[in-house]
């Protein structure tokens, strides 16, 4: 049986949702492939299937190009990781490869379709399955129930499929009680390290807090966290391939189990020497857990803060001091660390003047990048489901950005959009040109601003 796994590059869905960004690694995040490879492999049903990531091919600009690779593989089952950034361009696909391969199973998976699968299959015949949420064991069943040749999809829980002008919904499947029962890709050699400049992994998977703009903590409804031996493994493995820079993944990377356990460990093995970036969660963050996130090698902070309009935080469960905030950033300043702020515009119980005021907040802090983003309603989240509560008009296919609220209008909206980004092209060069000046790396969502400079 062959199998082609693959995760589309990053595109603008505003500007042309069919045209990759850019043609490097940045925007795919090969671990979900790495982690679906290694669970077939390691069974001892399945370890005989031929599974093939597409990794090189995934830059591709051209859909017809991309098209003809994989057609070329003959696969019996194709398995897409589908995000808000590669939707159109991924179900593109799916048309082109079904046309001529019309026996070959296409099955997605990923965040994006993980809440609207019946919705997408009525939408795109090209496509015969999706996988819901947590989707390691779901495929790992598809594939032995495609290899004893049974009827494709039946009884395979946290699988939505096709079946004939049905489309069939199976119960949802449990969160693993043990994320180790997935095999490390990196460890197991499933994805090879010298391939990539940085390293993407996941401590831990899911989070403690229920924001309501998140799709991961609906996903995934408990915490759970990879072996420390593993993960330590990996970052030696990591420091072997002479790979400098570490990308958690993790929703919250300074939950005290990882700072206090695994991040004390990585700070006193010898044989690992990688610096990391990690999202942390300002109102944990103190003197004693920075001593020793700065021992383990922590470069980069971005913490979203998201609003310091108090009303918003609550309506979006947040609960956050702000003055505690302010504090965390002077500390973070004070021992000279990269900090990057998130704030998301056009949340609920914003006007146009808090949004303002966060902005202007914002960029008092010394020695903080700030990052602006417009709120995506996001399939599955706490404002997609619940939004009678909110009120939001916002687009209902990707990217899914908000348009108004009972709060802010259209007009007002596009105004702090625009205060935002005058605010930081006024800002930001300066404290972008002063890292480069002092040889700090600067964070790569912020290099834009020197692409026309050193050729894009």
């Amino acid at each position: 049986m062959k199998i082609v796994l693959a995760d589309l590059k990053l595109c603008d869905p505003l500007v042309d949702p069919f045209r990759v960004v850019s043609q490097n690694y940045h925007g795919i995040n090969f671990l979900a492939a790495g982690y679906l490879k290694s669970v077939i492999e390691k069974d001892s049903m399945t370890k005989k299937a031929d599974v093939e990531i597409l990794i090189k091919e995934s830059l591709l600009h051209n859909l017809e190009m991309l098209k003809r690779e994989i057609v070329t593989r003959g696969p019996n089952l194709i398995g897409f990781s589908v995000y808000v950034w590669n939707y159109y361009r991924t179900l593109k696909l799916c048309e082109l490869i079904k046309k001529e391969l019309p026996e070959t199973k296409i099955v997605l998976g990923g965040p994006q379709v993980s809440f609207t699968a019946d919705a997408i299959l009525e939408e795109f015949p090209s496509v015969d399955g999706i996988v819901r949420g947590e989707g390691e064991i779901v495929f790992l069943e598809l594939v032995r129930s495609m290899m004893q040749k049974k009827q494709f999809g039946k009884g395979i829980l946290g699988l939505t499929y096709r079946n004939g002008n049905k489309i069939i919904s199976n119960p949802p499947r449990p969160l693993l009680d043990d994320i180790n029962e997935i095999p490390s890709p990196y460890l197991t050699g499933t994805l090879d390290m010298s391939f990539f400049p940085k390293l993407e992994l996941e401590t831990s998977r899911g989070c403690p807090f229920h924001c309501a703009y998140c799709v991961s903590c609906q996903i995934y409804n408990k915490i759970r966290f990879f072996n420390e031996k593993r993960v330590i493994e990996e970052l030696k493995l990591a420091t072997d391939y002479g790979i400098e820079n570490v990308m958690f993944y993790d929703s919250t990377f300074n939950l005290p189990q990882i700072v206090y356990n695994l991040c004390k460990k990585i700070a006193e093995e010898k044989k690992i020497k990688i610096s990391f970036n990690a999202f942390l969660r300002p109102e944990l963050i103190n003197k004693k857990m920075l001593d020793i996130l700065e021992r383990a090698g922590m470069s980069l902070v971005e913490i979203g803060i998201q609003s310091f309009n108090s009303k918003t935080l609550q309506l979006i469960h947040r609960t956050a001091d702000i003055e505690k905030i302010k504090e965390t950033f002077k500390l973070l300043h004070r021992r000279d660390h990269h900090t990057v702020c998130d704030l998301i515009l056009g949340l609920p119980g914003e006007t146009l003047d808090t949004m303002k005021e966060g902005i202007n907040l914002a960029y008092t802090f010394e020695g903080v990048i700030v990052g602006i983003f417009l709120l995506q309603v996001l399939p599955g989240s706490l404002l997609w489901t619940n939004n009678q509560e909110f009120g939001l008009e916002f687009m209902k296919n990707p990217p899914h950005f908000v348009i108004s609220a009972p709060t802010f209008s259209r007009e007002e909206l596009a105004e702090s959009i625009r205060y935002g980004y005058s605010r930081y092209f006024k800002v930001m060069p300066r404290k972008l040109a002063k890292m480069v000046i002092e040889g700090k790396k600067v964070p790569r969502h912020h290099s834009l601003i020197f692409n026309p400079i050193f050729g894009g």
